[in-house]
């Protein structure tokens, strides 16, 4: 099973619900049954996903041997605290967007530039818990020809994926 990477936005309640519990059960049986590499993103459940995961990582006991891959690209903050309602990605506010279980004072901020990718990872570290690594970052879907410019340009998503490889390894 080592060339295969689980997804985890079944995990932000994708189409349908799902309890917190239910969520590390999955995680616990996919340890148990060999996996120990996982796809995830800010996005899925506006962060949902990445606390269910880290939750589900630790309780099975083998969080050190698991990688983790995550993405870059949106930032979730709370209502109050989005500097630019225009960042604000409305088919994916709660209510609106796939994710059901997508906490409702949660938005999320398209964000590609070099300070974005940044913060993004250290909000998932954050969201992630403690002594799960992310060991790969990718750009999550910069689908205009806006976002993708400002994921390549200078002081951009890319250059700051760049440096926090170089920063820490991922």
């Amino acid at each position: 099973v080592s060339d295969v990477i689980i997804g985890t936005s079944p995990l932000g309640g994708i189409g349908t619900s799902i309890s917190d519990a239910a969520a590390a059960d999955i995680i616990e049986k996919c340890v148990r049954a060999g996996f120990r590499d996982f796809d995830t993103a800010p996005l899925y459940g506006l962060g949902k996903a990445e606390e269910r995961l880290g939750d589900g990582l630790r309780r099975s006991g083998k969080a050190a041997q698991c990688r983790v891959w995550t993405k870059v690209g949106r930032l979730i903050r709370t209502t109050e605290n989005v500097p630019d309602p225009d960042d604000i990605e409305e088919e994916n506010v709660p209510g609106r967007g796939i994710y059901v279980d997508s906490p409702k004072d949660m938005r999320p901020v398209q964000d590609y530039s070099w300070n974005g990718a940044f913060l993004s990872y250290d909000d998932s570290v954050r969201r992630l818990g403690e002594n799960i690594k992310i060991c790969g970052l990718r750009c999550h879907d910069p689908e205009t020809k806006l976002l993708e410019s400002l994921a390549v340009c200078t002081g951009g998503s890319l250059e700051g994926l760049c440096a926090l490889r170089q920063r820490h390894g991922t």
